[in-house]
């Protein structure tokens, strides 16, 4: 069985308007502190932007048009696969695994049975996270959503994956940050607490002949897969004690250059945290 390694996260709920994000980008803020964190969580809220009642965020950035402008991009119709196997081992990087039985074979066929051990979530399983209730600031996500709302339901009340049930049809744009000098190592892969900054997606932007305009969604490849193919797991704990718990990732202050995106994935998470001198866990991107 494969799944998509790359897992959509954070459909926009800080993510601030284009003209906003262009307006600061001479300033290039950054988040050294928990009083930045706060500016940031406010100047980079779109709580509203589209209505009291939205539950897409930034996923409302990708429009009729836009949709048409990206199927129109494909030239030789060949599918290419974005998968890696399901881990089905238990590792450092994989407490919580989708363990695969084989039901009784029979003359006339049989089939397989899947049980999540624990959750889903974590930095080797793809998944679609809820914009409303996954991340939360101070017991709210986006729009207000309160954790008493989602106890009360039961589960998200509004926000939740199935906001997204049509799907996600837009232009992808696939970073490598393997190309970045100074950042990967000799055998092709970022080493785990590297940070990708605002300026190192400018940078791949000019590399890779490509700029990224609104309603697109990130893809950023940083080697992760060959790393563990080749090394196996690390342990989370080890990773702390570099400015991200995660895989290499966006650093905090690269949200407000990807304002302009309807979404950002990563070979791993989106969010670079927690950074010197914030003791916050939520990420900017919920």
């Amino acid at each position: 069985m494969r799944i998509l390694v790359i897992a959509l996260i954070a459909l926009g709920a800080t993510a601030a308007s284009l003209a906003q994000a262009q307006s600061q980008n001479s300033a290039r803020p950054t988040i050294a502190n928990e009083a930045d964190y706060h500016r940031a969580l406010k100047e980079l809220s779109n709580w509203g932007r589209w209505g009291n009642d939205d539950e897409l965020g930034a996923a409302n950035l990708i429009t009729v048009a836009k949709r048409k402008q990206a199927l129109a991009l494909a030239k030789e119709g060949l599918p290419i696969s974005l998968a890696h196997d399901v881990p089905q081992e238990q590792a450092a990087d994989a407490p919580n695994i989708l363990q695969r039985t084989l039901a009784p074979v029979t003359p006339g066929g049989t089939a397989d049975q899947y049980t999540y051990t624990g959750t889903y979530h974590g930095i080797v399983h793809s998944q679609l996270d809820s914009l409303d209730c996954h991340r939360m600031g101070d017991g709210k996500g986006y729009n207000g959503v309160s954790m008493e709302d989602i106890k009360a339901a039961g589960g998200c009340p509004k926000g939740s994956i199935n906001a997204l049930k049509d799907g996600i049809v837009t232009r992808a744009i696939l970073f490598d940050a393997t190309l970045l000098p100074g950042k990967a190592t000799a055998q092709g892969w970022v080493e785990p607490g590297t940070a990708i900054h605002r300026e190192d997606l400018e940078a791949l932007e000019k590399l890779q002949r490509v700029t990224v305009s609104a309603g697109d969604v990130i893809l950023l490849y940083t080697g992760r897969w060959k790393r563990r193919a080749a090394l196996g797991a690390w342990p989370r704990r080890r990773v702390r004690r570099s400015s991200c718990t995660k895989p290499p990732t966006f650093a905090s202050r690269t949200r407000t250059w990807l304002t302009k995106t309807a979404s950002t994935s990563a070979t791993s998470a989106s969010g670079c945290w927690p950074r010197p001198g914030i003791r916050r866990t939520a990420s900017l991107s919920s």
